[in-house]
């Protein structure tokens, strides 16, 4: 216990006994507070609209023979829209020589370095030299022949009847007068 000096403490006493006389003194004069919350009670009007009436549910009568199966294994079959963005995304994961067919590679040039001969395919991602054995197109054909004015791609496809096959695919250097 704090030791705190006399008249600090006869000062809270007398502030604590005014407060106490003041409430006292407070409490016999609510009647006409009282009179007052009653008129406004009845004076008052609520204009609060009714809820509306809830909705009537009428169930419908499921026909399986009108509706599509939703277990039908055809339904999850790709479509030829997503099989389309698919492949279009298998694309952007494949290096840039395979992405695009050989059809659309234009041959710019070639050159030999160390007895090994490079070809520079311009392609709509930018220039790229390859050389005999390296991937090139969509259907995963090799470069199998680099001459000065050609280069030959041999690619596995399918023929007419589904059949595997080899396509020679050319590229031949184009001619350009200054």
């Amino acid at each position: 216990m704090s030791r705190r000096p006399l008249g600090l403490r006869a000062l809270q006493a007398l502030g604590s006994a005014a407060v106490l006389w003041g409430l006292v003194a407070c409490s016999d004069d609510t009647a006409d507070l009282s009179k007052w919350m009653n008129e406004q009670r009845q004076q008052a009007r609520a204009n609060v609209a009714p809820p509306p009436a809830p909705l009537v549910f009428r169930p419908i009568a499921y026909s399986g023979a009108l509706q599509h199966d939703p277990y039908d294994p055809n339904r999850l079959a790709p479509t030829e829209d997503r099989a389309r963005d698919e492949e279009a995304a298998q694309r952007q994961l494949l290096p840039p020589l395979e992405r695009y067919p050989v059809e659309a590679m234009v041959l710019v040039g070639t050159l030999e370095r160390a007895g090994k001969r490079w070809a520079m395919l311009k392609m709509q991602d930018g220039l790229f030299y390859v050389g005999v054995g390296d991937r090139l197109g969509v259907h995963k054909g090799r470069v199998s022949r680099i001459t000065e004015n050609e280069i030959s791609v041999l690619e596995p496809v399918k023929d007419a009847l589904g059949n595997p096959t080899t396509r020679n695919s050319v590229l031949t250097l184009k001619e350009t007068t200054p």
